[in-house]
């Protein structure tokens, strides 16, 4: 048998999604990436600076009380970004523990990662502290 044309394909696909990762990155004026229940998201400066205050609340005197409990910050899913589908998603105050802050390339390695299906979830795949998916630790 000869695999050399699937190999071929397979590298040609990868470059594509590539191309289309650092797009997406580069593209859309992102700044803050993140990952939440198994997704990954990216969002623009304004989103950073209130998921920012909000994850420091005692910092902004200029800010009414409790306010964080009502702040509300906008961010892109970048699974389904990467299938043509423009999802922009709303976190609150409840969410902030759930969220894992990663840096661009991190994100770049888990979006090159995803399936190409973004119904398909990641999981098992488990995001470990420094913010790598360990496909090893099924839990």
């Amino acid at each position: 048998m000869n695999n050399y044309g699937f190999k071929v394909f397979q590298e040609n696909k990868d470059i594509l999604k590539r191309g289309k990762v650092k797009s997406l990155l580069d593209g859309q004026n992102l700044i803050m990436f993140f990952s939440k229940d198994n997704r990954f998201f990216g969002a623009p400066e304004e989103s950073r600076i209130v998921f920012a205050k909000m994850k420091n609340p005692e910092g902004d005197e200029d800010m009414p009380d409790n306010w964080e409990e009502e702040a509300n910050f906008m961010a892109f899913d970048l699974m389904n970004a990467l299938n043509g589908k423009n999802t922009q998603n709303i976190f609150a105050a409840k969410d902030l523990p759930l969220i894992k802050v990663l840096d661009r390339d991190h994100m770049e390695k888990h979006l090159m990662q995803c399936p190409d299906d973004p119904d398909q979830s990641i999981a098992p795949a488990k995001i470990d502290n420094i913010g790598m998916i360990n496909l090893k630790d099924k839990k």
